[in-house]
């Protein structure tokens, strides 16, 4: 096969992908494109992905109006439209609308005016976005960096502002230091994280907790704590494996000689480094102290607790009940909805919160509902919308 058809094929199969990827979205590039240097003998094209931020320069002298499914060219109230600021004439064609704007009006004005009083529909323009001189583009090769100086044009809801930043996800068929052909670009979310105060508007019957098991007592019968606890709470679920070990000080620098009569201790199972491995029934630490003192001469040993974890349903919880069935005092934990509004700040930067914003959370069975609490949020963010929010932790 020629060299020319060998790139069209992988070319038609890398769009055909990236389309599935992309929906809607229509991209293209304008400029000076780099042009494939295949032929100068900097290696074969390879499919590859990158990433990058880049520029908003500016927006088309038009918006669409549509929605998926519906037929906007016959709905006579959307005529407003033509009387609003900034509009010039509108043209209907395939069930879409397409607002063309006077010299001097913004993408970004007219398509909020828009969704104010149609917000049901859906609103985008061209934009123009300024890529960075180089991208790294990953590809099955490894990772390269690509010559770029192009300009991306995609169809995107204009709540960006020209001059803002926005994270590209770029695809192409990477030759050398350059694209065989256009890349293809979709906006992706932009990743950051804020600060929030966060109201408890709800609290379950649903509980964790988690007990520390001291070392000397981790040979518990964990199907027998299973069974008193289950007198007191419902759909319980316990979790416990113990800790079988001690961390014994020197012994990684130790004689083989020592290491070798460490290791055949009765109770021993294995030695790795500074970690010894015990059988579940060794608990006497006395006995372990004079051995080790014994072989390695004055050493110090740590103890690792074991922890017992357990999830249930109580709709009257007794903590003193719950303390004695399991032999210790648990941390207990309970599940409620956090609720989320207002502004936040991401990178300098003020978003609004969407509505109904709220998150579930294992919280100590010390908060009430109603109270205020701090959390940090993982963000993702597009132009001045918040895509997506994640509760990652409570604040300190």
């Amino acid at each position: 096969m020629e060299r020319d058809t060998l790139i069209k094929v992988f070319t038609l199969l890398l769009i055909a992908a990236f389309i599935l990827e992309l929906f809607n979205l229509r991209s293209s590039v304008g400029g000076n494109s780099p042009q494939s240097n295949t032929s100068q003998g900097q290696g074969s094209s390879l499919y590859g992905t990158g990433q990058t931020t880049a520029t908003l320069l500016s927006y088309g002298k038009y918006v669409n109006v549509f929605k998926p499914g519906r037929d906007l060219t016959t709905n006579s109230s959307l005529g407003e439209i033509r009387d609003m600021e900034g509009v010039g004439y509108i043209n209907r064609q395939s069930g879409v609308l397409t607002v063309v704007l006077e010299e001097g009006a913004s993408a970004p004005v007219v398509a909020s005016e828009i969704k104010q009083r149609f917000p049901d529909l859906n609103v985008t323009a061209q934009g123009q976005f300024e890529l960075p001189s180089t991208v790294e583009f990953t590809t099955s090769g490894g990772k390269r960096n690509v010559s770029m100086n192009a300009v991306i044009e995609l169809e995107i809801e204009p709540d960006i502002l020209p001059g803002e930043n926005v994270t590209l996800s770029l695809v192409g068929l990477v030759s050398g230091s350059s694209l065989s052909g256009d890349p293809l670009a979709k906006l992706v979310p932009t990743q950051g994280e804020a600060l929030a105060n966060a109201t408890i508007k709800d609290a379950t019957y649903d509980y964790g907790a988690i007990a520390i098991v001291p070392w000397e007592s981790r040979n518990l019968n964990a199907s027998e704590v299973r069974e008193a606890l289950s007198k007191e709470v419902a759909n319980l679920s316990l979790d416990y494996s113990p800790r079988s070990f001690v961390l014994v000080s020197g012994l990684d620098s130790a004689s083989e000689e020592a290491v070798g009569r460490v290791e055949n201790l009765s109770y021993v199972t294995g030695v790795y480094s500074t970690e010894v491995d015990l059988r579940d029934e060794m608990n006497d630490s006395q006995r372990l102290e004079s051995d080790m003192e014994g072989i390695l001469g004055n050493t110090t040993i740590d103890y690792p607790s074991s922890l017992m974890q357990m999830t249930f349903h109580s709709e009257n919880l007794s903590k003193d009940a719950l303390s004695g069935g399991i032999g210790w005092t648990p941390v207990v934990y309970r599940k409620v909805s956090v609720e989320v509004s207002g502004k936040l700040n991401i990178s300098g930067a003020e978003y609004d919160v969407p509505a109904n914003t709220t998150f579930e959370a294992m919280l100590v069975d010390s908060y009430s509902v109603g109270q205020t609490i701090g959390v940090w949020l993982d963000t993702g963010t597009i132009g001045r919308r918040i895509v997506s929010l994640q509760l990652a932790r409570l604040a300190d």
